[in-house]
């Protein structure tokens, strides 16, 4: 498969084929491991954010067995446990508040095929439970029902969070960790295989029509990507858009979005931070250093010393972090609210009182 500049003809491809694209080392092995996972009953994917553990988890559903089947795809993340209970086990009419009718449940969906529980780390202690019987006994009950329902299917969980971490804080089930960590799969960051990011974005391009300036190419090479793959192919999409109808994307098409990758960098210190539990290593302390320089560079301007660049970036990274809830922010920084509000202003970010 050819990667180069091309004009007329648009390429697609599938999951399994959007891997063996990749010439990471890493990613390589991720690609030999996937072959051979690709009928396992249980797999858990891990990595950052936008990683492509949805593209692996794809991937080793087309090489398996149960291609054929349904591919049944659940984001953990709903706050209602009614609604998360609802979205894998489904419910019978009236078994809750806003149950109208009969709903069949990614479990049931995904009979004979492959269910993907995005973000698994998200669900709430009761769902957890729930899915751990349902896995044991390979049988289930919908919400607001008794009788059990038989289901064969295999299942790949993806998580962005340390879920060993949360077992010992007792924020996941411990067996339903095991259960699912049958065969951990880790997918690398992209800051972490360089070497791909041209031929992603390469790829990308040619899915919008357009190739990309040897100088484009260049200046995607510098970045550090925080947002990982799927930053790079939103820039690109809207790089596509801004190139003003021409084939080409150059150098001033490129508009990073530093103000959501600053907080996302912010994002993923904290939460390194917050799920790890042994001592910070070299590979972490340079990985954190590299976002830190990666987003405050943009601020680097004269008259600001490091310590007002770290300050910055910690005070919109919390924020972002508590969703602008400014006595949240405080309380997380261990410091009052009107220090707060002066800080805000010493950095001119945009704040109302509270």
């Amino acid at each position: 498969m050819n990667l180069g500049h091309q004009q007329d003809t648009k390429i697609n491809f599938s999951c399994s084929e959007l891997l063996t694209l990749c010439r990471d080392q890493a990613m390589q092995k991720l690609t030999e491991k996937v072959k051979l996972a690709a009928n396992a009953r249980s797999v858990l994917l891990y990595g950052e954010s936008g990683s492509g553990k949805e593209v692996v988890a794809r991937a080793l559903h087309e090489q398996g067995d149960r291609k054929t089947k349904e591919l049944v795809v659940v984001h953990c993340g709903a706050v209602n446990p009614d609604l998360m209970t609802s979205a894998l086990f489904g419910h019978e009419k009236g078994s809750f508040t806003g149950a109208h009718e009969k709903r069949i449940g990614a479990f049931e969906a995904g009979h004979n095929g492959t269910v993907y529980l995005d973000e698994v780390g998200r669900l709430q202690p009761q769902v957890q439970g729930m899915l751990l019987r349902a896995l044991e006994g390979e049988s289930f009950c919908r919400l607001g029902s008794t009788t059990p329902i038989k289901v064969d299917f295999r299942l790949i969980a993806a998580t962005n969070r340390n879920l060993g971490a949360m077992v010992s804080k007792g924020e996941f089930a411990e067996d339903l960790f095991y259960r699912l960590n049958a065969i951990p799969l880790r997918v690398p960051a992209l800051r972490e295989r360089q070497e791909d990011v041209v031929r992603l974005a390469r790829l990308f391009a040619d899915q919008c029509g357009k190739t990309l300036d040897p100088e484009t190419e260049k200046r995607l090479e510098k970045r550090v990507w925080p947002g990982n793959v799927r930053e790079l192919r939103n820039l690109i999409e809207r790089a596509s858009i801004f190139s003003n109808g021409e084939g080409t994307i150059r150098p001033s098409d490129i508009e990073f979005d530093e103000v959501a990758s600053f907080s996302k960098a912010g994002d993923q210190l904290i939460d390194s931070v917050s799920n790890s539990s042994e001592p910070v290593g070299d590979s972490e302390l340079l990985r954190v250093m590299a976002l830190f320089i990666s987003m405050v560079s943009p601020r680097a301007t004269v008259g600001k010393t490091v310590s007002d660049l770290v300050e910055e970036f910690m005070l919109r990274s919390v924020l972002d972090k508590t969703k602008g809830n400014k006595l949240a922010a405080a309380k997380f920084l261990g410091i009052g609210r009107q220090t707060l509000y002066n800080k805000l202003d010493k950095f001119q970010i945009p704040f109302e009182a509270e």
